[in-house]
């Protein structure tokens, strides 16, 4: 079967997972679990970015340089572990939420267990063996979701999404290294392992300045406004970035490869930007747009009457995530064509941006506020960043236009039949 077959079964599957499992947990489960895994992310963050990048950026396709990635991985996926369990206990007191310290100390093993599929990882990715990791995320995905669908009817509550997180890294990784198996020695060769970090460390910040992007909005809610009000916007963000994670996510995954293998070639560098950019339009408008029309009829009739709360912050926050879909192309493009620094200077600057509006908005507006702080910081950074990026790989505004024109014209069609059709069905 083709990429696109294995790639939609999985997006379906999590997320009628998803969609379950909100169904079954209260607001402060998720709240809950939200705090756990945020300090995790923050322990972690850029862990894995650092020698995966690397390792497919590097041309050398030799042992000693995996050997030296696994190596330089795992030892500090070890040090960030033993740092989480010390600082746990800190984190669960500065939120007054006592069982965040065995969630974290729990959870934080798959920083550990996600080592060991590094290499599988990399190797299948610069072979360009998409089908096979499509195939394997699809079964990764539905583990995770049933597993944790178990668990929640069982009555394991915020437990449930830690325990199948853990359980579907062991799976994965057992997974990837059936498929593409490589024997690992222990190898710390300085001169290896500096080249792999000199071009990590670029890496490294966009990954720190991501995760505020994605986070720090929830970690001022769970402090001002509780667990309860977190869940709600966890829940809202998650859907408002939907495509953030289901579209953008494979295809930065399938084109940064590319872009490094032919960063020598800027006319197909080019044509791969631009039929990235047009094909992806066509999903990105037509979901954000339909999203944003039919949110309370989403939420009422698909998540349930106890997350009504997300109605507005789901709205704001589906501009929020397709201003910052139409941006991270170009991330794509500059990361696989080597020009790492200019990202990590738009990560800083919108994380200042959002930092400085944040705590006002929250403590006028809730969690609207905090969805109208991550909208404006987005539009923004990534309008500056867009035409920045633009004059930096010489690509022209009106070819840009041309290729999401009719998408975004077809998506406002769709709308306002939507629009219109929506009265005439409510009162059939």
């Amino acid at each position: 079967m083709p990429i696109t077959v294995f790639y939609i079964m999985d997006k379906v599957i999590v997320s009628l997972g998803v969609i379950f499992i909100i169904k079954i947990l209260q607001p402060s489960a998720f709240g809950i679990a939200g705090l756990a895994q945020m300090f995790m992310i923050i322990i972690m963050i850029g862990k894995l970015a650092i020698f995966h990048s690397a390792l497919i950026y590097e041309k050398e396709d030799k042992d000693s340089v995996y050997n030296v990635g696994f190596t330089g991985d795992l030892v500090l996926s070890i040090l960030l572990y033993l740092v989480l369990f010390v600082l746990a206990p800190l984190w669960a007191i500065f939120y007054k939420t006592e069982v965040l310290t065995s969630l974290i100390r729990v959870g934080g093993l798959t920083i550990i267990i996600d080592s060991f599929g590094l290499v599988p990882m990399a190797k299948l990715e610069k072979k360009f063996k998409f089908n096979i990791i499509f195939k394997l995320t699809l079964f990764i995905s539905s583990f995770r979701i049933v597993f944790t669908i178990i668990l929640a009817s069982m009555g394991f509550s915020f437990w449930s999404i830690i325990w199948a997180n853990i359980a579907s890294g062991l799976f994965s990784v057992l997974l990837f290294n059936l498929v593409e198996f490589t024997p690992i020695k222990f190898d710390m060769n300085i001169i290896i392992l500096k080249k792999l970090l000199s071009y990590g460390k670029y890496v490294y910040i966009i990954q720190i300045m991501d995760f505020i992007l994605r986070n720090i909005a929830g970690l001022f809610i769970g402090r001002i406004m509780g667990v309860v009000a977190l869940g709600y916007f966890l829940v809202a963000y998650r859907w408002g970035f939907w495509i953030m994670n289901n579209v953008f996510a494979p295809i930065d995954r399938i084109l940064f490869p590319t872009y490094a293998k032919f960063r020598q070639n800027s006319k197909v560098l080019k044509e791969l930007f631009l039929k990235a950019l047009r094909y992806s339009s066509i999903v990105i408008f037509f979901i954000s747009v339909g999203l944003f029309l039919v949110t309370k009829e989403f939420v009422d009739v698909i998540l349930g009457q106890k997350w009504s709360s997300v109605i507005v912050p789901l709205k704001i926050l589906c501009f929020a995530g397709l201003v910052e879909f139409i941006g991270l192309l170009s991330y794509t493009y500059l990361r696989g064509s080597g020009y790492i620094k200019v990202e990590s200077m738009r990560r800083i600057i919108y994380s200042a941006i959002l930092v400085f509006i944040l705590y006002p908005l929250i403590r006028a507006y809730g969690i609207i506020g905090a969805s109208v702080a991550v909208l404006l910081a987005t539009t923004v950074t990534q309008s500056v960043y867009i035409v920045y990026s633009a004059k930096l790989i010489k690509i022209n505004f009106i070819d840009i236009f041309k290729n999401i024109s009719i998408p975004m014209v077809s998506a406002f069609f769709m709308g306002g039949a939507i629009f219109i059709a929506k009265p005439l069905i409510s009162n059939a």
